[in-house]
């Protein structure tokens, strides 16, 4: 095992409750999904996003399944996990984008709706490599994935992300 497997080991271990893992998810995420100076809308995409850019089988799902309802009843279930785990998470993702805004490493602006946010990412203060590790590359290659499968992610409402990545498919989802 080379030394990025075994970092990358650690790193997965509890990968859904480790807040290292979740920021550099988190900060992938709005590096990848937004224009370079751009807004990632409604922070709260951020904690279902997580869960699909964490999961391989679930981004082939996203891919497979892309304009039609899943017929597969274990591929649904497995994306409706991905859809609790995210409403699980939301507290955490709320409460990790503004300690991330505290560091200087996002910026935050107060969306129309009370208790969101948009963010965007200050790149000018992390270092060089930092969103180019190759540690990362299969999460930045998921993420992207991800973006191709659901385009305009970053722009999205809460309500036509919900139903474009989960209803479309078939799953039951319900907003919070």
């Amino acid at each position: 095992m080379d030394k990025r497997d075994s970092i990358k080991r650690r790193l997965n271990f509890i990968s859904g409750e480790d807040f290292y893992f979740l920021t550099y998810e988190l900060l992938l995420l709005v590096d990848i999904l937004t224009a370079a100076n751009g807004m990632f809308r409604d922070h709260r995409k951020l904690s279902y996003l997580v869960q699909l850019a964490g999961d391989e089988k679930v981004v082939r799902i996203l891919e497979r399944y892309e304009d039609r309802t899943i017929s597969n009843a274990e591929d649904r279930e497995q994306l409706f996990v991905t859809f609790a785990n995210g409403e699980l998470n939301k507290r955490e993702i709320f409460k990790l984008v503004f300690a991330l805004e505290r560091r200087g490493f996002l910026r935050v602006e107060r969306a129309a709706t009370p208790e969101v946010v948009d963010v965007q990412l200050n790149r000018s203060v992390l270092p060089a490599d930092f969103l180019t590790n190759e540690v990362f590359g299969a999460d930045r290659a998921r993420i992207s994935r991800i973006k191709k499968a659901v385009p305009r992610l970053s722009t999205l409402t809460m309500e036509t992300f919900l139903q474009k990545v989960y209803e479309s498919r078939g799953v039951n989802v319900w907003a919070l």
